[in-house]
């Protein structure tokens, strides 16, 4: 079954335009428009605070990012918040799936996990629902939305690149 749903697309200019896209439902995805890794990460925006998390052969770095003012920047999308610092750099060629997942968290709860997957399904990005601050909690209807996108998508969805 396909909905109409207001989706946000990313514009050169860095402004925000908001359009109608068919959207898919999990269970029939082959009926479906393909889903770019632009407007893939679009869609995040509306998860708030994140913990951004890249692990590297010989390092991990995190950090409390957002998706929010997403700029593309020729090969890739940017997120960059000039009050705290924090940049992310998405290569948009390298991604190829993005997965939903739910962990147990060693202090408690439950982790709310976005991955976005290159070649091998090899994590590229884990973007975590997370406080701003410490002590704090994910920002009110984060889960929801999340768990929206998760039904919408599925638990996991092949992107495809911008033509």
């Amino acid at each position: 079954t396909m909905s109409w749903l207001l989706i946000t697309l990313v514009a050169p200019a860095s402004s925000l335009l908001l359009a109608p896209w068919p959207v898919c439902r999990a269970p029939r995805p082959r009926m479906c428009l393909p889903t770019t890794v632009e407007r893939f990460v679009g869609d995040l925006e509306f998860l708030g605070s994140c913990r951004f998390v890249v692990v590297g052969e010989g390092a991990i770095l995190e950090a409390v990012g957002a998706f929010e003012d997403l700029r593309l920047n020729g090969k890739g999308l940017a997120t960059v918040s000039t009050d705290t610092g924090f940049e992310c750099h998405i290569k948009l060629a390298a991604v190829r799936k993005a997965a939903f997942a739910t962990r147990e968290s060693p202090k408690g709860g439950t982790l709310h996990i976005v991955r976005l997957l290159g070649a091998q399904d090899k994590p590229l990005l884990s973007a975590i629902l997370s406080a701003e601050t410490r002590g704090e909690e994910v920002e009110e209807g984060a889960i929801e939305y999340w768990s929206k996108l998760r039904e919408r998508f599925g638990e996991e969805l092949e992107l495809v690149q911008q033509s």
